[in-house]
């Protein structure tokens, strides 16, 4: 009997156990929080309030469905979106409900989305989507997808997800532009521009192409990177386009194109610059016939090819003066003390009278260090402390094909040029007196006869 009455209550016992489990699971459904022991943390900052009416049906991520605290199977890209679709179902009547998406774990942008608050019934069902764009600077790695619904002022429920952010295999980022002057530039003036790349692929990329034009005044200018490794950030040489003479006033679009991977992946970006047209002339009298003032430049060849330390190359710049006053020039350059020496012959000061025309020719020399490519620099024209023009040219420096033998080949050909213009002067000197001497002999002749 004693025995029976033991087991009775050990079997009461298990049932009470169970009971009192099953209730403290129904107390504390939703998100659970655990404190360490000693953690120290107040109770109104952990998760605590009212049980949340409301069950999550499903989360999806890019349209598969995700299982809290897993990992989602796809791998994404630097830039690539989340589309998060939360479905919810209410228990209870629940006003201000609102649902927030966030990946943690960037150092620099703050990956999130929420959502309007809205209201739900007992048995609705409400359907949340929410989009996430990954940086495209974001670092590769492991990071965590949460999503939490919450009420005004009960306890949140989250939602865990593990995601992998992979490189692109080829992926060049337009990352700044620079351009000088950087806000407006007049009418016939220059703008340059250098273009800051990243490449965050995942490998090199070899020839990267690099156009930035102004479309609206058809001129544009284009550079090569020739080799970015991963994580590279690389600057393009300076960028020259000459802005038109006769360009009205405006904001203009500045498109910036990057060609890579064999030209198969672009990138673009839109900038603007404002360009400030030259002022429209006064109008004069009826009785006096318009005369312009201005001043016409015309350029030979603008581009043309110069042998690193053994040659130059002449660039003829011709001014004409249309206007009804005479008018003095000086000439000078910029942008060439980097790769060359740079002469104006005759002179770089330059008188015109009206209607006049003269030609001067710019003598570009490569320096023995200069490196091989396009350099651009530019042929600046003043009136006084005025800058009336500024002409783009290019030399493409070129490396010396022959090695020392040009050198001694040139010199050989001036030595016989010098040599011949030698002989010719003492020729000229003989037979001058050569002459000279039958001159004498002729008057000694005429003196010494007797006329009858």
């Amino acid at each position: 009997m004693s025995k029976q009455w033991m087991k009775t209550i050990s079997v009461f016992a298990m049932l009470a156990v169970l009971l009192l489990s099953s209730v403290s699971a129904v107390e504390t459904e939703g998100p659970r929080v655990d404190v360490p022991e000693g953690a120290g943390d107040e109770p109104d900052l952990q998760n605590t309030g009212s049980v949340l009416p409301l069950d999550v049906v499903y989360i999806k991520i890019n349209g598969d469905e995700v299982t809290n605290d897993r990992t989602v199977r796809e791998v994404f890209d630097r830039g690539d979106e989340l589309d998060v679709r939360v479905k919810l179902e209410a228990t209870a009547d629940v006003e201000d409900v609102s649902v927030l998406a966030r990946v943690f774990g960037d150092e620099h942008y703050d990956v999130l989305e929420v959502s309007d608050n809205f209201d739900m019934q007992a048995g609705d069902r409400q359907t949340v989507d929410l989009t996430l764009r990954l940086p495209e600077i974001a670092d590769e790695g492991s990071y965590k997808l949460r999503v939490i619904v919450a009420d005004r002022d009960g306890a949140a429920k989250v939602y865990n997800y593990n995601l992998r952010v992979d490189a692109q295999r080829h992926f060049v980022m337009i990352d700044d532009v620079y351009f000088s002057p950087n806000a407006r530039v007049e009418a016939g003036r220059a703008l340059l521009s250098v273009v800051r790349l990243e490449n965050l692929g995942e490998g090199s990329e070899d020839g990267v192409r690099v156009t930035v034009s102004l479309p609206a005044l058809g001129v544009s200018a284009t550079d090569y990177v020739d080799e970015m490794d991963a994580d590279d950030e690389v600057s393009t040489e300076e960028l020259y386009l000459r802005i038109p003479a006769d360009a009205a006033s405006g904001v203009y679009d500045v498109l910036v194109d990057v060609e890579y991977d064999e030209g198969f992946a672009t990138e673009s970006a839109v900038y603007q610059i404002e360009v400030v047209g030259a002022p429209e002339p006064a109008d004069e009298p009826a009785d006096e016939p318009a005369r312009p003032g201005r001043t016409v430049v015309s350029v030979g060849l603008e581009t043309q090819d110069v042998v690193a330390g053994a040659g130059g190359a002449i660039y003829p710049v011709t001014l004409s003066n249309e206007g009804s006053e005479a008018k003095t020039y000086t000439l000078g350059t910029s942008g060439a003390d980097s790769f060359a020496t740079v002469e104006v012959s005759p002179s770089s000061l330059v008188m015109l009278k009206p209607g006049e025309t003269k030609t001067v020719y710019v003598y570009v020399s490569a320096n023995e260090d200069a490196t091989t490519g396009a350099h651009s620099f530019s042929v600046d024209i003043k009136n006084g402390a005025e800058t009336l023009q500024q002409v783009p040219l290019t030399a493409n420096v070129v490396a010396p094909q022959g090695g020392d033998w040009d050198g001694v080949k040139k010199g050989l050909e001036v030595g016989l040029i010098v040599l011949i213009i030698v002989l010719i002067v003492l020729g000229l000197i003989v037979a001058f007196s050569k002459a000279k001497k039958g001159d004498d002999d002729g008057d000694e002749e005429l003196a010494g006869q007797t006329y009858y």
